[in-house]
């Protein structure tokens, strides 16, 4: 039982050390990515509520998919890349944060509309 146990803790302890904890897409590329899907939404809930539903649906997904070929991105990997973010705090704020300074320096979000952390 004990050679079981050691066998089975060995095992995991390898396991571990072969898992990164490395983004899949780097913040500085995933920021661009999310403010270009935040700017195509906007821009849709704009001009496009006129629209039927089902045409809206798929023009959106257009949208994303110009967006992710742009980045040479599946959306699997985008959305891989997401999950990754959500699962870890401190790396999805710092990709928001990150996003919202972009948006701010392109001038798409006027600094006055931007409220500080707290």
């Amino acid at each position: 039982m004990s050679k079981f146990v050691w066998l089975l803790g060995s095992v995991l302890m390898l396991a571990a050390c072969g898992i990164s904890d490395k983004a899949p897409i780097p913040v500085d590329s995933m920021k661009v990515i999310v403010w270009e899907m935040s700017v195509a939404d906007e821009w849709f809930n704009e001009v496009m509520f006129k629209d039927s539903v089902a045409r809206q649906q798929k023009l959106n997904t257009q949208l994303y998919q110009k967006i992710l070929a742009s980045h040479r991105l599946s959306r699997k990997d985008f959305d891989a890349a997401m999950r990754w973010y959500e699962a870890r705090p401190k790396q999805y704020l710092e990709l928001m944060d990150s996003t919202v300074a972009f948006a701010v320096r392109a001038k798409e979000i006027p600094p006055s509309q931007v409220k500080p952390r707290k």
